[in-house]
């Protein structure tokens, strides 16, 4: 008889954590409406004393989503990976499928593509909510090949078959314009794949441009309008990463605080569905002070589209270049 009781409450007991587990992951994996976070790279993830303080202080600020490298785990990811969990972050696998950027030789590997297939799940049942393709892209030095577009909407087609978990890309911020015909990024063509485009959107990186390099607010919105303009009439959700470091600061003549409001101003102007700002080090410190200091995010309805388009001075089938 004792025995009996024993293994009822020792049955009781894991059937309780068990649950307890299982409703745990569901809460963390369930979708906010707006999905505002951090990148953390593989060196954060890998680093508790670096990575709990950076989840503490992101949760201190209403951050809501985490986005982590993903290659495999050991035991202090793990540990990281729990500790986002508990925080109540919703979690994001990034995946680099073409490091630095695709060869056809690369491109066409099927066995960097199974890799690829075989992370995502790994991913997956890890408990990870959606995945994250980061260079899903050739390199930028080439010619234009429609054959590359094609290439690149198999390998969605491919994770979308395979994962039951939302799929997401990172794309360049010029896509948002007009398809980039040498990385063969195409937002149109990629959108039935995905659940989330993230275009990154990062003045900084508008080499030669003064007008969008020099107005961080101006060049977010109108690339986060663009890039949903074009998105109309597909599930995909429009998330921006934003510029969290200082890179070309003196051609907007302000501070990097100033720069990242700037940035999440526009965002919620152009009515996205959140945003990730990005730093490679993973120092935002700069970003949390500005979080810490802004109220709440999302609480205006976002600018009338007439009204944005007219502030531009531009139009919706506008080309970048």
């Amino acid at each position: 008889m004792r025995k009996f009781l024993i293994l009822l409450v020792l049955g009781s007991f894991s059937f309780a954590i068990f649950n307890f587990t299982r409703q745990t992951a569901e809460n963390t994996s369930r979708r906010p409406g707006k999905l505002c976070g951090i990148y953390l790279s593989i060196w954060t993830m890998n680093y508790p004393e670096r990575c709990l303080p950076l989840l503490q202080q992101a949760r201190a600020v209403s951050l809501n989503t985490v986005i982590c490298d993903f290659d495999g785990v050991n035991s202090i990811y793990l540990k990281n990976f729990q500790e986002a969990g508990k925080l109540g972050f919703y979690r994001i696998a990034r995946i680099v499928v073409f490091a630095d950027g695709a060869t056809y030789q690369t491109a066409e590997d099927p066995a960097n593509r199974q890799k690829k297939l075989a992370l995502s799940r790994e991913a997956e049942s890890l408990g990870f909510a959606e995945i994250q393709y980061d260079y899903i892209r050739f390199s930028d030095r080439g010619s234009p090949d429609p054959r590359k577009k094609e290439i690149i909407e198999k390998f969605l087609a491919d994770a979308r078959a395979t994962l039951n978990i939302p799929v997401g890309a990172d794309v360049f911020g010029s896509v948002a314009y007009q398809p980039h015909h040498i990385i063969g990024q195409d937002l149109i063509r990629m959108a039935p794949y995905l659940d989330v485009v993230s275009p990154m959107l990062y003045p900084s990186h508008f080499y030669g441009d003064r007008l969008r390099m020099g107005n961080p607010y101006r060049t977010v919105l109108e690339g986060s309008t663009l890039a949903r303009q074009k998105l109309a009439g597909t599930p995909a959700r429009m998330i921006p990463y934003i510029q969290g470091f200082a890179m070309n600061l003196s051609y907007a003549d302000m501070p990097l605080a100033k720069y990242i409001r700037e940035q999440i101003r526009a965002c919620e102007d152009a009515g996205t569905d959140g945003f990730f700002i990005w730093h490679s080090s993973n120092d935002y410190a700069a970003a949390f002070d500005v979080l810490r200091n802004y109220g709440a995010l999302y609480q205006n309805p976002p600018r009338a589209e007439t009204d944005i388009y007219a502030y531009l001075g531009i139009t919706a089938n506008m080309l970048l270049y």
